[in-house]
């Protein structure tokens, strides 16, 4: 009984473990898109830097 449950915990782990690990790899990816305007006059705002505090990602 007691290999039993031992085997059942360790299966139990590793199938946790690589669901954890694939949800970050799947996570890992996406897009965003959109006209960046001035706030006051609502003009387009040409060759601006967009960044992504929470990651430290910026594009251009």
């Amino acid at each position: 009984m007691f290999k039993k449950l031992l085997s059942f915990t360790k299966l139990l782990s590793v199938t946790f473990l690589t669901l954890l690990l694939s949800a970050g790899a799947f996570a890992q990816s996406g897009s965003i898109s959109g006209v960046v305007t001035d706030g006051t006059s609502g003009d387009f705002l040409p060759g601006v830097t967009v960044q992504l505090v929470e990651i430290q990602r910026g594009v251009a």
